[in-house]
């Protein structure tokens, strides 16, 4: 069995920045990266695509999230994440969203930051009037509850995600149970 490995910038929420931002859209990212070469290439990278990055804070404690992909031969995939300065975003990165967004904004979230900093941040979303979009990626992050998905206006899971989440076995009755959960669409 060959063994390659390939390492870029990215993460799901960074990834999503900059395809927004090729598309000519108005974009910021906000969250937290270590003070290391990891941390130095998101922002990098994330500024050559015309990601603003002034509301990305370095941690001088923490190294930068990483996730490793295992891709097996065929196909299917396996991924380890250790969140790093991602599992510190808190209430800073809240506030810095809060005083980002304004009505007609587009807040896309995703599952690689604390749950509950998630659903704060789809919360002040609704309360400013934008957009909310989220990846509930991964899937063993989110908290079910009633009405978890509230204050999300699309819901966007893959097809795996959608099972995990709903506990269904058939997408349409995954969106089912993931509309009553309080999303809008998904």
């Amino acid at each position: 069995m060959a063994v390659d490995s390939l390492a870029n910038a990215g993460g799901k929420g960074a990834n999503q920045a900059v395809q927004a931002a090729r598309m000519g859209a108005k974009t910021a990212f906000v969250g937290r990266v270590g003070a290391d070469p990891f941390g130095r290439q998101l922002i990098e990278t994330l500024r050559a695509y015309g990601v603003g990055t002034e509301r990305v804070a370095v941690d001088q404690m923490l190294p930068s999230g990483m996730a490793v992909v295992i891709v097996e031969d065929d196909g299917s995939n396996r991924i380890v994440v250790v969140p790093g300065a991602n599992g510190a975003v808190g209430e800073a990165e809240l506030k810095m969203l809060d005083e980002l967004l304004a009505p007609g904004s587009i807040l896309s979230l995703q599952c690689e930051i604390p749950f509950d900093i998630v659903q704060e941040a789809a919360r002040c979303g609704r309360r400013k009037g934008a957009t909310v979009l989220l990846d509930p990626s991964p899937a063993q992050a989110v908290v079910l509850s009633p009405g978890v998905f509230d204050d999300v206006d699309y819901l966007m899971p893959n097809e795996g995600e959608a099972f995990a989440l709903s506990g269904e076995r058939d997408v349409f009755a995954a969106a089912h149970v993931l509309l009553h959960l309080g999303a809008r669409t998904v």
